[in-house]
This record gives C-alpha cells, structure tokens and sequence, in this order.
C-alpha cells in the first residue's frame, strides 16, 4: 500500500491499496494496533505531513504543526506510539527532503546557522550534520535539497545547496565516517533539467558548466567518481531531458546536435538508440516522462509528420527481451 497525506496537511495522512475500499484513515488500518494513542496525538496537531512523509524501518516520518505553529518532525512507529523531534528548540525546523537511511532518516531543516542536513534517529536526539555557510558573505544557507533533493546512495547521501551566487552545487554527507564533501567545483545547479537516477551505484543526473553548458552528469558519491559526460561539443550542451536506469548506465533523452532523441549512456560514452526524426529534431520528451518496462522504452516525440505522439522503442537487441509476435 501507500501513504498519502491530506490536502493541506488537514488530519492525519490516508493508507491506500489501491482501491476505494482500500482507503483509509491510517488510525483505522487493520494492522494497526495503536489507533487511540495516534488520534489522542494528532488532536494536538494542526497540520501534518506537508513537506515531510517517509517511510523507514522505524515507521512513518512526517512533519507536524502544534497548537502554536511550530512544524518539527515526528516518528509514528506500528504500535501507535508517536516520538517527537525538537530540531531547533527556539524556532521551527519546517523539516523537507526526507530521505531513509539505515539507522532513521536524513532530513533538511531549519537551523539558527539556515538551512542544513539533519539526522533523525529514534535512539538519539536529532543531531545538525552539515555545517554549510554561503561562500564570501558566510551567511547561513537557504536553499538545501531543493532541486536535486537529498538522495542516498549507498553509505552517501548526496544533494545539493545553493552556496555561490544563485547556482546549486553537489554535495555528500558520508554516513559512516561523517565526513562531508563538496563533489565538484565546476558542476553547477545539478538535477535541474534531468532529476537523478540511480543505477548500479551510481546516480545519473544533468549538471551545467561554463564550458560545457548542460550535459549528462554522474556521481558514486565520491570527487573522484564524479563526472560531467559531454554529448555535444561546446557551451550549448546537450539538454538532457529525462532517464531511465538501463543495462550498466541510463538511455536518455538528449539533444546530441542532430535534435532530442534516445541515447544509452555508461562511463564508457553514449550511442543513438532511436531518433524518430533523423533528419530534424524529434523535440522527445517536450511532454510527459520516459518509460522503459521489460520489453520497451517509450517517450512522447515528434516525426516531422504526425505531430508530439507517443513512441516506444524495443530493447530486445541490447537485453534479449525479444517481442514474440503470434
């Protein structure tokens, strides 16, 4: 099933299978053994739910407002009991970006030193592991996860915060040794025009730079495995427009010079797998997303002739997922 919040963050979050009957209040879910204790919480609450709903190996985290309008984060745990969180005592962390983590969730939130990475973790107090101030004026930071979110991969977790000027650059918390580390010095507002896909270990995202413009990027969330991979030379860059993860890398819809098409792209460089329009732009994925289910990628385009239609290519050739027709 799923979770879901209500509009405006009104009464507590919905659980889903799918169907109308499958629809419920959460405190009502079958499975679930503490529905008193949970209403006698949220009665206390004004909204819930509205930038912050995961779900970890502790239970459902969201954020929470009280009687006095201050939003921190709280844990409900399966038996109905609910742990609450004080990221900044003084003021109210509005908490964002979630992300699951081995041992609680990662989170951003607002601190008196702005806004920055935090750790929640039922067993401990909520602890601030970023220390990001912008560059030159070393003021406190205002826009962290916005773009490219807070993504874990692996140990890492990887995101992004605006520190120089108005562009975003890439970071990584290191959960294990607590290290944080700027990613590159030359990557730019990462996720902006094509939003990180993992594969492999490695998360495949858009990424600008001043020589290259915006190209395909990738990070295993280390310096050294991080990289800008150019498929149109120059500054324009190739506009990359969406991904799916595919064989050892990602296929994509770019712009290679010759128009929008689908790619396939690994850290060994990218080939053309299909272009509707060869000998204009297909324009691909000016709507909708790029799909890819076990026989198939498929992707809204245009063929010079028939206007933006939807096209599916077969990836049989490359992943022995051959289509049998009767």
């Amino acid at each position: 099933g799923h979770v879901m919040s209500r509009p405006g963050g009104m009464g507590l979050p919905w659980w889903t299978d799918g169907t109308a009957a499958g629809t419920i209040p959460l405190d009502l879910h079958p499975d679930f053994s503490g529905g008193d204790q949970l209403r006698l919480w949220s009665n206390g609450a004004q909204r819930m739910g509205m930038d912050l709903l995961v779900v970890g190996a502790n239970g459902l985290w969201l954020d929470a407002e009280d009687g006095s309008g201050d939003v921190e984060p709280a844990l409900i745990r399966p038996d109905g009991t609910v742990q609450a969180f004080d990221v900044w005592p003084s003021g109210s962390s509005h908490p964002s970006d979630g992300v699951a983590l081995d041992a609680g969730i990662a989170v951003v939130g607002a601190t008196p030193a702005g806004r920055q990475v935090i750790h929640l973790d039922p067993t401990q107090p909520a602890r601030q592991v970023t220390q990001l101030v912008r560059s030159g004026s070393g003021q406190p930071p205002a826009f962290v996860g916005t773009t490219f979110g807070l993504v874990a991969l692996g140990e890492h977790v990887v995101f992004d915060a605006v520190l120089d000027g108005a562009d975003a650059s890439l970071w990584r918390w290191n959960t294990s040794s607590d290290d944080v580390e700027r990613l590159s010095t030359t990557m730019m507002n990462p996720g902006d025009d094509m939003a990180p896909v993992e594969q492999h270990g490695r998360l495949w995202f858009s990424c600008v730079t001043m020589a290259n413009g915006s190209e395909p990027c990738s990070t295993d969330g280390t310096v050294n495995g991080t990289h800008m991979h150019e498929m149109t030379a120059g500054w324009t860059g190739s506009l990359p427009r969406a991904a799916v993860p595919f064989l050892d890398g990602v296929a994509l819809l770019a712009d290679d010079g010759s128009g929008t098409a689908l790619h396939r792209l690994n850290l060994n460089g990218t080939s053309l797998l299909h272009d509707p329009y060869p000998s204009g732009d297909a324009d691909a994925g000016r709507y909708g997303r790029l799909l890819v289910d076990e026989h198939r990628l498929a992707f809204v385009a245009h063929d010079g002739s028939s206007g933006h239609e939807v096209h599916a290519w077969c990836h049989g050739e490359w992943t022995d997922a051959w289509i049998i027709w009767p």
